[in-house]
C-alpha cells in the first residue's frame, strides 16, 4: 500500500508542472529501466529485447514514468517464467505508430480489459 501512495503522489507531482515537449528516445529509457531492474535481482536471466532508436516527442518526465511502469509490470509478471522475454517495439495501427511492450508472462484475462486501468475499483 506504501508503494501506490509513494507512486500516486510522485505521479501527482509530475503532473502538476508545466509539460514540455521534446524528442524523447524511448529506446534508451526502456534500456536503462532494464538495466535497473536487472540491478535489483542479479540473478535472474531475462531476454529484454529493444528496438533500436525508436523516439516520440512527449514530455520527458512523463515517458520516464511510463516506461518505469510497463517495464516494472513486465518484470514483474515474469518472475514465475522459466525464460522471461520482454520486448519494446513499435507497430502501425490506423495510421498511426503504437509503442508496446510485450512478455511472456501471467497475462490477465480480457473478459476484465475494461477495469485493467481503473484504479481503486471494487469487485
Amino acid at each position: 500500500m506504501a508503494g501506490l501512495i509513494d507512486a500516486l503522489l510522485s505521479l501527482s507531482r509530475v503532473t502538476r508542472d508545466d509539460l514540455t515537449s521534446e524528442l524523447v528516445d524511448l529506446s534508451a529509457l526502456v534500456l536503462s529501466a532494464g538495466t535497473r531492474l536487472a540491478a535489483v535481482e542479479a540473478g535472474r536471466p531475462t531476454d529484454l529485447v529493444v528496438e533500436p532508436d525508436l523516439c516520440a516527442t512527449m514530455d520527458p518526465r512523463l515517458a520516464l514514468v511510463l516506461i518505469d511502469n510497463l517495464l516494472g509490470n513486465a518484470w514483474k509478471f515474469t518472475r514465475n517464467v522459466a525464460t522471461p522475454r520482454i520486448e519494446f517495439g513499435v507497430t502501425q495501427r490506423n495510421g498511426a505508430r503504437a509503442f508496446f511492450v510485450r512478455d511472456n508472462g501471467a497475462g490477465f484475462d480480457m473478459a476484465y480489459i475494461a477495469k485493467l486501468f481503473a484504479p481503486f475499483q471494487r469487485c
